[in-house]
């Protein structure tokens, strides 16, 4: 006998739903953060719900300096995450400072995002073995004021696998220590090659300290100017938007978060990877990580 219309209906529901489990248990929630400059206002940035506004700290400069610009971005939700040296500072070749400011950071902004110490180690010119004594120095000093997330790596897209594999390796006693301290490693992706990295950072760090850690793309986005190479105008926002996709489908099955670098584009600004023009209008990958 067949069953009632009422329970067939029933029983064909249950098999989809349960069809659709394995899909459904791959994806994953994962934070967007957003990165830009103190000359636009954050509300700009409030319908991508970000969960972090991502800021470079200077040491050289005093932390007065960012009041503002966290405040107003913390309005709008985002915590702040910083990460203290390195690319974007003034002597970004120098570990002095960079810990002592990093838990003052903290400490006068908490509640935190996360932090991390210098940035782009691979491209600042500072050595191996010296950036893994740097984060050795702020992790436990970071973890003690309070900070959930400490992360290690915020590496530029060039030879993020040789840096990583190095750091955990190349300083003897340093990258001993250093295996037990990494709970959360941050790169940064412009381009599908970099953005798909995380399974062989994960399974490197796996091999070589123990453990698998949580994975954060800390700058992201589609590259429109770099000095002197310009995308063509036709092909900016098709190019944004293949680029912005994928990087969702992979962060949303592997990665803790992914930050927008940087929201709005600046006048005569030698780099250009935003989401919103010159002019103040959005891209449509705007519109596509808003509606995620």
């Amino acid at each position: 006998m067949r069953p009632p219309s009422r329970t067939r209906a029933l029983v064909l529901a249950v098999a989809l739903l349960l069809g659709a489990a394995p899909a459904a248990a791959s994806a994953r929630a994962f934070d967007v953060g957003v990165g830009d400059s103190a000359q636009y206002p954050a509300e700009e940035s409030a319908p991508l719900r970000a969960a972090a506004y991502r800021l470079v700290v200077d040491p050289a400069v005093p932390l007065s300096t960012y009041d503002a610009q966290i405040a107003s971005h913390r309005a709008v939700g985002q915590l702040p995450q910083i990460v203290v040296g390195g690319i974007g500072t003034i002597h970004h070749t120098s570990a002095d400072g960079v810990v002592a400011t990093a838990v003052a950071a903290a400490r006068r902004w908490a509640p935190v995002y996360s932090v991390s110490v210098v940035n782009e180690p691979n491209e600042s010119g500072m050595p191996v073995c010296q950036y893994a004594r740097t984060y050795l120095a702020a992790y436990p000093a970071l973890k003690a004021a309070g900070v959930r997330r400490v992360l290690f790596g915020e590496w530029s897209p060039n030879n993020v696998l040789a840096w990583q594999h190095a750091e955990l390796t190349h300083c003897r006693h340093t990258s001993r220590r250093l295996r037990g301290r990494i709970d959360a490693v941050a790169w940064h992706a412009y381009g599908n090659t970099a953005i798909d990295l995380g399974p062989k950072l994960s399974a490197m760090t796996a091999r070589l300290a123990g453990r698998r850690p949580r994975l954060y793309v800390t700058e992201a986005g589609y590259v429109l100017r770099y000095r002197d190479y310009h995308v063509r105008a036709g092909t900016a926002d098709a190019g944004g938007l293949r680029y912005w996709r994928h990087a969702l489908a992979v962060a949303r099955h592997r990665l803790s978060e992914i930050v927008a670098w940087d929201l709005r584009a600046r006048p005569g600004g030698k780099w250009d990877s935003s989401l919103i023009d010159v002019a103040g209008r959005p891209r449509p990958a705007f519109d596509l990580i808003a509606g995620r």
